[in-house]
């Protein structure tokens, strides 16, 4: 296997990809932008260094139940349970 360079990795980024990423911690879901980096390189595709920290950041956040922090880099949402038979009734 290639020994990863990271200098020549950042020069071989062809393309870039945005999209959301979903961290769930207990009840709490964090929507964190991303960007994926697609090239000819093995690994591809990947994410930044940012970006796996963005997403080390929030998830940490959510675990010590700092929401206010969570939502600087992600959009936080509280998840609700719901019973079937109480919503669908035939």
């Amino acid at each position: 296997m290639a020994e990863l360079d990271l200098k020549q990795l950042r020069e071989d980024r062809r393309a870039l990809e945005s999209e959301a990423n979903f961290l769930r911690v207990g009840n709490y879901l964090a929507e964190v932008d991303v960007a994926f980096i697609y090239n000819d390189h093995e690994w591809s595709p990947y994410l930044s260094i940012e970006d796996v920290r963005k997403l080390e950041d929030v998830q940490r956040a959510l675990k010590r139940g700092d929401l206010v922090a969570a939502g600087r880099r992600a959009r936080v949402y509280q998840l609700t349970p719901v019973t079937v038979d109480s919503v669908y009734r035939s």
